[in-house]
């Protein structure tokens, strides 16, 4: 058969063998196949099974997989005295990571395997309802099988440890706490090392813990310090990963056995001398886990639960119909009669520990269609619940959740915002869906847009119900961003705001300065690509993790430009332009110039070389600093632009953190000349020292070349 994942066989010859430390135990676990838990119930009869052996009536409850029979995987219910019927219960629990019952509730793990890794997840079933709560990827090691202890509403389980962070052991015997089971990562709390795999954990009715190892050794099990006593072999020797439970009242164990080739048997263990009964066969060779007898739910002389519970809420009303169908049987199976009480209740779906409040209540006889009309406080996801009653007590409660009301809506999309001159427009996409795919009135639904200036936000459309806004603003003296909001209404149900993308307006004046904090800071700058490389894979572009603009280089050499946007400056007056940057390979050169001009064009840059071909390598995190002088002829506009030149299959980024054109007069570094080729070094206020006495952060000049470096 099909496995999940690489699995060590273990043989009737070894059975009386321990596996020697550190040995792999990893469990040979059936393919659960494809299908995943589909949310449903259903009933299904397997085929006939060979001969068994007569025991007691109990109704078991565990996780089939890996059929022959064509049986779904999900939770059956196995009776002992009637081996032709095996019932699923419900598809969603696939305890192939261990399970167990207490309190109402089934605690599984399962196997997921997602984008090629595997994961292994808790949840947590309430039996009666079969709601479920758990979170995806929540555990990263599997348990051979679970046992719940009443005494301290703590999960005990056998742990793999892959990663032997428990003192070195491949297995721990540990627990986790009930009410963090289905949290992410809960704690496992390790006990001790665990040197043989314990197939089967289950307490009795006492508080005494048993365990069951693969080579079938019985053991007593002291919860608090894994210390173990041997009861006895079973003579049960498995392949696969099975599991066990113990009838309180009787403090039988029982157990699936699973064999390679063989079938999977059902066997009696008697807990004091673990002498082992076979009952029967399964005829499918299903894989059971997570084995368990659960609490009865009702009393077997209360109403069975209602059924075809379903609700009847036109758009957005509040006060809708609830109805479904009173059974024809009691719990325990006789035919019904008499009066029974209904109730009709509610609770908030995202509160599932809280209370219900009572809707509506009623009387009348088994076998009936019911409808009742209810109203709800408020627009919510509610769960609603139809409990019957009778003398005998108390139906198990069937539910049903559904948003009621007007659902919140989903954000508007594609909210873009352009620019002509000074006039804004912004388009965004109609909403159609909500949160909890709840009623949403695209017929009323309406939007409200902001204009966000820097800090300052601005209301300009209420309940508009278009999908894009027009405004001419007036020119700002300074430079400035604008974006615009949108958010969606529902009937007072309001989305999260969706954000546009930014667009200046205005001019920058010097100082300016960009130190790429953020994309809109890079969504500023002009970019054009180089013309050679087909598809233009390799271009400027703004990198969240280095925060800063980057250039990558592939097969092709690059003549990519970074231009900023326009900054005021006044003609003959000196100004200074630093860059700070860094590139990703030592083993290669970064190499650009510094350009200025009137216009971001590559004709533009060519007005001013600032800096001729520079070549550097400097490995991030560390960066290197390069300035240069720039004094325009006239007043007017004037851009600067990076232009980096890579050679082909440099294979490197180019990497620019920093920005900045300022005033030169302000700076002392603008009054240091240089008088020969050769390299010069300066204190930062300007002082030449010698190249022995340059240390720490200095600048360097060679030539008509200024740079700040760290000498240490």
């Amino acid at each position: 058969m099909t496995k999940l994942f690489t699995t060590l066989a273990i043989s009737a010859a070894a059975a009386a063998a321990m596996p020697a430390y550190g040995a792999d135990i990893t469990p040979r676990v059936k393919d659960a196949g494809s299908d995943m838990p589909a949310r449903a119930k259903s009933g299904i009869t397997s085929p006939a099974p060979t001969a068994h052996e007569a025991a007691a009536g109990v109704e078991l409850m565990g996780c089939a997989f890996g059929s022959s029979a064509g049986h779904k995987s999900g939770l059956y219910k196995f009776s002992t005295t009637a081996p032709e019927v095996m019932t699923l219960l419900n598809e969603d629990p696939q305890a192939t990571g261990g399970g167990t019952y207490g309190k109402g509730k089934y605690y599984c793990q399962w196997y997921l395997s997602i984008m090629g890794s595997d994961v292994w997840t808790n949840f947590v079933y309430d039996t009666n309802t079969w709601e479920w709560k758990g979170e995806i990827g929540s555990r990263e090691t599997w348990a051979y099988d679970l046992a719940y202890d009443d005494a301290t509403d703590r999960i005990y389980g056998c742990f793999h440890d892959p990663d032997e962070q428990y003192e070195g052991a491949r297995l721990v015997f540990g627990w986790i706490e009930a009410d963090k089971y289905a949290t992410p990562s809960p704690s496992i709390h390790p006990v001790c090392d665990v040197f043989e795999a314990y197939d089967g954990l289950a307490f009795d009715g006492t508080g005494q813990l048993f365990a069951l190892t693969r080579e079938g050794k019985l053991y007593r099990l002291d919860k608090e310090t894994g210390a173990t006593t041997l009861v006895g072999t079973t003579g049960l020797v498995g392949y696969y990963n099975t599991s066990a439970t113990i009838d309180k009242s009787t403090g039988t164990m029982y157990y699936f056995l699973c064999l390679k080739d063989g079938p999977t048997s059902l066997y009696a263990i008697d807990t004091t001398t673990a002498e082992a009964t076979h009952i029967y066969d399964l005829a499918g060779g299903e894989e059971v886990q997570g084995l368990a007898i659960f609490e009865p739910m009702a009393d077997a002389d209360a109403p069975a639960a209602a059924k075809n519970l379903t609700l009847d809420f036109e758009g957005g009303s509040l006060t809708g119909n609830v109805s479904f169908t009173t059974p024809t049987k009691t719990y325990g199976g006789a035919d019904g009669g008499g009066m029974i009480n209904y109730s009709v209740a509610y609770r908030l779906y995202d509160e599932e520990d809280s209370e219900y409040f009572t809707l509506t209540n009623g009387i009348t006889t088994y076998g009936q269609d019911i409808t009742v009309p209810v109203t709800l406080p408020d627009n919510y996801q509610y769960v609603i619940a139809v409990t019957l009653n009778n003398s005998a007590g108390n139906s198990p409660t069937a539910v049903v959740d559904r948003f009621i009301g007007y659902d919140t809506p989903l954000s508007p999309l594609e909210c873009t915002l352009t620019s002509e001159g000074t006039q804004m427009t912004l388009t965004w996409t109609a909403v159609e869906k909500t949160m909890h795919n709840g009623y949403l009135d695209t017929d009323a639904l309406t939007y409200y847009v902001t204009r966000i200036e820097g800090d300052v936000e601005t209301v300009v459309a209420e309940a508009t119900k278009a999908t894009s806004l027009t405004e001419t603003l007036t020119m700002p003296e300074q430079h400035t961003s604008i974006r615009y909001s949108v958010r969606a209404d529902n009937h007072g149900m309001v989305s999260a705001a969706e954000t546009s993308n930014a667009v200046s307006l205005g001019t920058y004046t010097a100082p300016y300065v960009c130190d790429f904090e953020t994309a809109d800071q890079f969504g500023e700058f002009t970019v054009l690509c180089k013309e050679s490389d087909p598809g233009n894979f390799y271009h400027w572009e703004y990198h969240a993790g280095y925060q800063a603009a980057h250039v990558g280089n592939g097969k092709y050499a690059d003549d990519d430009w970074l231009i900023t946007p326009a900054i005021r400056l006044e003609g003959g007056k000196k100004y200074t332009v630093k860059l700070t940057v860094a590139n990703n390979n030592a083993n290669s050169l970064a190499r650009f110039t510094l350009n200025a001009g009137n216009e971001p064009t590559r004709d533009g840059m060519g007005q001013h070389e600032l800096l001729a071909l520079t070549e550097f390598t400097c490995k991030r995190p560390q960066t290197t600093e390069y300035q240069a002088n720039f004094t325009p002829a006239a007043d007017g506009l004037y851009y600067v632009g990076i232009h980096s030149l890579a050679l082909a299959s440099s294979w490197d980024d180019f990497i620019v953190y920093h920005i900045e054109l300022k005033d030169s007069d302000n700076s002392g570094i603008a009054d240091v000349t240089a008088t020969e080729a050769a390299a010069e070094y300066y204190t930062i206020d300007g002082r030449r020292v010698s190249a022995d006495a340059a240390h720490g952060l200095v600048i360097v000049k060679r030539g008509t070349q200024v740079r700040k470096v760290i000498i240490k």
